[in-house]
């Protein structure tokens, strides 16, 4: 297995990070930034979001997901036609 990242800022000590760093953030401060971009979004024109049903939430998340994936330019159409 290769270590993803290195941190050698002590004397003769490396650590190696095996996950990516994103995987150490904690769920809640996930769960925090859904809600946030969810209200900056909608700004009061939806439901709140704890009464949302999570389908919409989701569909919402993977839109947003497709939507920046096929904006940025891709080389050969990365297979899709």
């Amino acid at each position: 297995m290769t270590a993803l990242w290195y941190d050698d800022t002590e004397e003769e000590v490396i650590y190696e990070y095996y996950d990516h760093p994103s995987k150490h953030i904690p769920p809640i401060l996930l769960e925090w930034y859904d809600e946030y971009k969810y209200y900056q979004d909608f700004q009061g024109t939806a439901p709140k979001f704890d009464e949302c049903n999570l389908r919409f939430l989701e569909a919402k998340t993977t839109y947003e997901y497709f939507l920046n994936f096929w904006k940025q330019p891709r080389v050969n159409n990365e297979g899709y036609s």
